[in-house]
């Protein structure tokens, strides 16, 4: 997979642990990014880390495929710091873009494209996460999403589909 935060460099990060449904990615420069079905749910090594996340509703990113289009809303909490943060609740909506072709490694994929709309009330945070996901498989292709306030976000591309 290729990561980069905000204007930074694109960078390989290589996948290392699966346990269940965590897949941990490492970078060169140390930098840990842990996702599931696609969302980033912790990070280590950054300036500001998403420490924590604990679903309250089951993820919609895992119920994409086939002709399924899930919309409505999510609850997660999550730990952020630094500065520490426990126990934030984000509220999320997710609304279907359409499909939309996408290039990665030259390669073109055709994907359904989301925006998910998240507030975090304690902070008066509001930011969108945006999905570009395999309407077969509901592999998450590309990512950009938000993990803390205080940085910029971050992009993930998958760069080939896991055999896991």
């Amino acid at each position: 997979m290729s990561a980069k935060i905000g204007p930074g460099q694109r960078a390989l990060v290589v996948l290392r642990r699966v346990d269940q449904k965590e897949l941990s990615w490492f970078s060169a420069n140390r930098i840990v990014f842990v996702t599931r079905e696609g969302r980033v749910v912790r990070t280590a090594g950054l300036a500001a880390n998403l420490k924590h996340t604990q679903l309250i509703d089951e993820d919609y990113l895992g119920l994409i495929h086939d002709e399924l289009h899930p919309t409505g809303s999510m609850r997660r909490v999550v730990d952020l710091g630094p500065p520490d943060r426990y126990g934030l609740l984000i509220t999320s909506s997710l609304e279907s873009l359409g499909p939309s072709s996408i290039e990665i490694s030259e390669l073109h994929f055709d994907t359904l494209h989301f925006r998910e709309t998240n507030w975090a009330r304690d902070l008066d945070w509001t930011f969108e996460n945006l999905f570009w996901v395999d309407p077969g498989s509901g592999i998450v292709w590309k990512s950009t999403q938000y993990i803390h306030p205080d940085i910029p976000p971050l992009e993930l591309e998958l760069l080939k589909p896991l055999a896991i």
